[in-house]
């Protein structure tokens, strides 16, 4: 976790522990309390940790898609010292990468506005939230590059199955899938930042961190799509994600449907497919997988530990049950499985 010098930040390694067992009956042995907290789930373990990633790694550094700027790293450590001496309970943190310096809010105008991929990975050394602004209202649909525009009238690509692994461009298809997913969820976590500006500060924070994993993730997957043929852009992209989640209210209601739900779904759909990538000898792309789910599970603490914090019935409903009273139609708890 990278310094967040004097400000008010939220630590998942503090996290409140829960009873999973109490929250697991019947066919809730799948629940989120209990992968979120163990670290693993009911059907399948992490990850090793010493699993391969530095082809993985180095060849992200190579990837053709846009990165962050790096620029004045000392004038920004600087900022935050200062900033931190001027105002002590003032949210920030420091990164090692990036533009100089940015507000939150800057920070999620861009990536929710912004029309090139560039503006989608916009990322900062030093992010402060002294000026959050007033909320926003939901645009009908975020800025994309053309080719990724959510309102294309084109044909939808099915899905490739894994009989089709090893034909050109299949893998590549299905990570396109992928990449437009880690998209979605980029934009939603700018939405929530500038829909819920009064948030807690230590929320905001936590979105901010897990928009730069998610911003990795994204990259991530494109570089492994290049290698196979298939840009970004190439077959049309849905806006499920988004149709399901911009109207969210409150913070919660984004807790509930992308960290208790989507992101939760994809801790199966990242095992399952680093499984079947590597099955069919795309390393590669399997190391990748296992770096998303790792970072996913970390994702889904996080919301955990939200849904309780921000949520009114903690002494007399269950988790799970809060978590299906919420989620919003036409979202079920099939939402948040993926495969086996």
């Amino acid at each position: 976790m990278a310094d967040a010098g004097a400000g008010a930040v939220w630590h998942a390694d503090k996290a409140p522990t829960i009873n999973a067992t109490t929250e697991t009956q019947d066919n809730r042995n799948r629940c989120f309390v209990l992968m979120a907290f163990t670290g693993s789930l009911s059907f399948g373990k992490r990850p090793p940790n010493d699993a391969p990633q530095a082809a993985t790694v180095h060849s992200l550094q190579n990837s053709s898609l846009p990165r962050p700027r790096s620029t004045h790293l000392p004038q920004a450590r600087q900022l935050a010292v200062d900033t931190a001496q001027r105002r002590p309970n003032t949210p920030l943190l420091c990164r090692a990468r990036g533009e100089a310096n940015m507000e939150i809010k800057e920070l999620a105008e861009r990536i929710l506005f912004g029309n090139t991929l560039a503006d989608k990975l916009t990322m900062a050394e030093v992010i402060t939230d002294l000026a959050p602004g007033g909320a926003v209202a939901i645009p009908a649909l975020p800025g994309r590059p053309h080719a990724l525009r959510l309102d294309h009238d084109r044909e939808r690509t099915a899905f490739p199955g894994l009989h089709e692994l090893d034909k050109p461009g299949m893998r590549g298809r299905i990570l396109h899938f992928f990449a437009n997913h880690e998209l979605l969820a980029t934009e939603l976590m700018a939405l929530a930042l500038l829909r819920f500006p009064d948030a807690d500060p230590r929320f905001r924070m936590g979105l901010v961190r897990t928009i730069e994993e998610e911003q990795k993730h994204l990259r991530m997957y494109h570089q492994r799509m290049t290698a196979d043929g298939v840009e970004l852009g190439e077959i049309p992209v849905s806006s499920f994600f988004w149709d399901c989640l911009a109207p969210m209210k409150a913070p919660i209601d984004f807790v509930t449907g992308m960290s208790l739900t989507f992101e939760q779904a994809n801790l199966d759909f990242a095992r399952y497919y680093a499984s079947a990538f590597r099955q069919c000898g795309d390393i590669e792309t399997a190391d990748v997988l296992d770096i998303v789910y790792r970072e996913e599970i970390g994702h889904v603490k996080n919301g955990v530990v939200w849904f309780d914090r921000l949520r009114d019935d903690l002494e007399t409903v269950s988790m799970f049950d809060a978590w299906v009273q919420r989620l919003p139609a036409p979202l079920t708890p099939v939402r948040a499985r993926g495969v086996d």
